[in-house]
């Protein structure tokens, strides 16, 4: 099984605003994928929010798409709503986490950002996208 292993970001300093991680990955072919997070809180009670866009094709540059599903409501109507990841600190020492999803993309990329809830201070995250096919 062939797979990669991809930084995105590396003690990446966050801010109350959602923002593209560092890197992306070129994930053509693979169609499974692991983000793998280590995130340092700023303060107690911050809560980090992570968005996971992907476009179709890498080469062409095209639009990024944040993750979603759609929700049938009303009966015989799909609406769309977009999908994040939330994660509230406990304290300030490290906190390593991971998500699994499948998606066909040509490249993938995350946003994060920490709120404010617990205090001012903001901490770091270091993230990792595995991919493979199977």
């Amino acid at each position: 099984m062939a797979s990669t292993i991809q930084p995105l970001s590396s003690a990446l300093a966050l801010t109350t605003t959602l923002t593209a991680a560092t890197n992306t990955s070129i994930v053509e072919g693979f169609d499974y994928h692991t983000l793998d997070f280590a995130w340092t809180p700023g303060t107690t009670s911050n809560v980090l929010t992570i968005a996971i866009d992907h476009r179709v094709n890498a080469n062409t540059d095209g639009p990024w798409t944040q993750d979603m599903k759609w929700v049938e409501a009303p009966a015989g109507t799909l609406t769309r709503t977009l999908l994040q990841l939330q994660h509230t600190a406990t304290g300030t020492t490290e906190v390593a986490f991971y998500y699994s999803f499948e998606l066909h993309a040509g490249e993938v990329r995350i946003r994060v950002s920490e709120s404010e809830a617990g205090g001012v201070t903001k901490g770091t995250i270091s993230s990792f996208l595995t991919s493979s096919s199977s």
